[in-house]
């Protein structure tokens, strides 16, 4: 009965530290280090008695445990022990709802241990206004579109995360400018009792007066009615999306879509392919299937690990014949740590796609995401078949945690930020063995580019990219890239 009171005074005294956050005191061994079980050595097992969790004032505790392959009642060697506490910790990070994780370990004396895992939350609720570039990046916005503010998308959108505290995501936009319309989409992390089955729910519909209706020299061309109130292309999709999680790092997702699109007869006039036979309707089904499997450390700006990723879809079925279609995808990218603040990485992917006869409204090309080359941020490479490979080396010139509380709003205190300076060299190549564009000179081509640049990350998963490049034409370019996975 004593032994039972002093172990619960201890607990109590531990979380205590831990709660109120004492940086300069060990509330208990971090994930990682070694603690001291009697007159243990390294190979004796510890048994975790209890897991506790902290500072989740609005998230429920089962979707931090839903992370955690470690359970109570565990036995495994020390060193094991805190290898796997690490990896827990990395994937609660990776849910992108909390800005810190820390694991704790408490010695319970007879080789038992409880854990603490301590979040600091997220802000969850982001109303935000609507202001973003229509064009597929920055440099093509400035360069090739001579940054004209009638290609800005503005609008509102609410961005709510963590719904009822279960992960769950809600997203209302609505958006005029040069694209207008609106999306709602409700995100389920899980909808059955053993939390291995999610669900996604988006419906959108959107309207373009100004149009990108075919490509001339590697660059699309504009197409557009003066006319606020006309329109060249209408797009609806509705769509829903089913992932199976069976293990902790494995990933399938089945998408079931479908898609309604229609464009005015000026369109299939100027480019008798966009929708293929001077169509100006284009209604299909489309199924997918993902394939993910992600041991990166952190999804946001990974430095260890790997990531695999395949897919195949196929667009139409029968039920309406206006696409047939048939892709195959493969990426994968490996990180990793050189020690001294150096880092390496290496991505290279491909996609293939039936038949060679495709409507251009749905061309694949390298130029828009995932499929971009460092260098050629102004150019379209139309192919039926793409493969891309990118390599980077980079050295982190620092990296520092401010924290200032004046800032009323607790989720915005910390202020991470870190410096990475980089060089890079990428790889490309788009195979087109159909409709070769007017003045194209890197279809068909093999497509170098490298260069120098500066990488900054810092809070919400945010990332401000800034490279200089040389590519095939020799063309030195700087540009300036921006991602957020939050």
């Amino acid at each position: 009965m004593i032994r039972g009171l002093k172990k619960t005074g201890l607990r109590f005294a531990i979380f205590l530290i831990c709660i109120l956050g004492f940086g300069s005191m060990e509330c208990a061994a971090q994930a990682g280090s070694e603690i001291a079980v009697g007159d243990s050595t390294a190979s004796d097992l510890l048994a975790i008695d209890k897991i506790f969790v902290i500072g989740n004032r609005k998230t429920k505790e089962s979707i931090i445990l839903r992370e955690m392959k470690l359970k109570p009642g565990d036995v495994m060697e020390k060193s094991m022990l805190y290898e796997e506490l690490e990896r827990d910790r990395k994937k609660i990070l990776n849910t992108s709802l909390f800005l810190a994780v820390h694991t704790n370990v408490i010695d319970l004396g007879g080789n038992k241990v409880d854990i603490i895992v301590r979040v600091t939350e997220r802000w969850y609720f982001f109303p935000a206004p609507v202001f973003q570039l229509a064009d597929r990046n920055f440099n093509d916005w400035w360069v090739n579109r001579n940054h004209d503010i009638d290609r800005v998308n503005f609008g509102l959108k609410f961005f709510i995360y963590n719904m009822r505290g279960r992960n769950e995501t809600l997203k209302l936009i609505a958006q005029a400018g040069f694209t207008r319309g609106f999306q709602v989409q409700y995100s389920f992390p899980y909808i059955d009792a053993r939390q291995k089955i999610g669900l996604t729910l988006t419906a959108e519909r959107f309207a373009n007066n100004n149009l990108n209706y075919i490509t001339v020299a590697e660059k699309q061309q504009d197409l557009s009615f003066l006319e606020s109130d006309k329109w060249l292309l209408k797009e609806a999709h509705y769509g829903m999306k089913f992932t199976y999680r069976r293990s902790f790092y494995n990933f399938h997702d089945f998408y079931i879509d479908y898609h309604r699109d229609q464009i005015r007869d000026t369109v299939a006039y100027f480019n008798p392919n966009y929708l293929l036979d001077g169509r100006l309707r284009q209604r299909y089904l489309h199924l997918k299937y993902v394939f993910t499997r992600d041991l990166r450390d952190v999804a946001a700006y990974p430095l260890k690990g790997f990531l695999l990723r395949a897919e195949a879809s196929k667009s139409g079925f029968g039920i309406f014949d206006d696409l047939d279609m048939f892709s195959l995808g493969f990426s994968y990218a490996h990180y990793f740590d050189l020690s001294g603040g150096y880092y390496f990485s290496t991505e290279a992917g491909a996609k293939a796609t039936w038949p060679k006869r495709r409507p251009y409204h749905n061309l694949s090309a390298l130029g828009f995401q995932p499929y971009d080359i460092r260098g050629y941020e102004l150019y379209v490479v139309e192919g039926r078949h793409l493969f891309y490979n990118r390599n980077t080396l980079k050295k982190r010139i620092f990296e520092m945690n401010m924290t200032n509380r004046m800032i009323p709003l607790r989720q915005f205190r910390q202020l991470p930020l870190a410096l990475y300076l980089k060089t890079f060299v990428d790889y490309g190549y788009a195979a087109n063995d159909w409709i070769i564009p007017e003045g194209d000179r890197l279809s068909n081509a093999h497509l170098f580019g490298a260069g120098l640049g500066l990488d900054i990350v810092t809070y919400y998963d945010l990332s401000l990219q800034f490279d200089y490049s040389i590519n095939r034409l020799g063309e030195k370019r700087f540009a300036l890239g921006m991602r957020r996975l939050f």
